[in-house]
């Protein structure tokens, strides 16, 4: 009798387990449907959905960044650069060593 009700109780969680799983499942084959009616109409407005596009300005954009990057490391360098040949051309008037004096 126990091996019995142990076995209906096994069976009977299975197969609610089993209707969980189907419930599941249809919901998961709606959800794939409705993507895949968007996937076509979108490729029937615009091909990739603009897709080729929103990467094309990425790029642009990561290019454009990496440009402002270089150009202001340089502008750093030529700054440095200025300031190294002002010292050259300007005296530098420190203060004079009392022993020299």
């Amino acid at each position: 009798c126990v091996c019995v009700c142990v076995c209906y109780f096994f069976s009977r969680r299975s197969d609610e387990e089993n209707m969980l799983l189907q419930d599941k499942m249809v919901s998961l084959e709606g959800i794939v449907s409705e993507r895949s009616n968007i996937r076509r109409v979108q490729e029937l407005i615009g091909g990739d959905g603009g897709r080729q596009k929103r990467l094309n300005d990425l790029a642009a954009h990561r290019r454009l960044m990496d440009a402002t990057t270089a150009q202001a490391a340089e502008l750093g360098a030529l700054r440095e650069e200025v300031d190294r040949l002002r010292m050259r051309t300007f005296p530098a008037f420190g203060r004079a060593d009392p022993r020299l004096v």
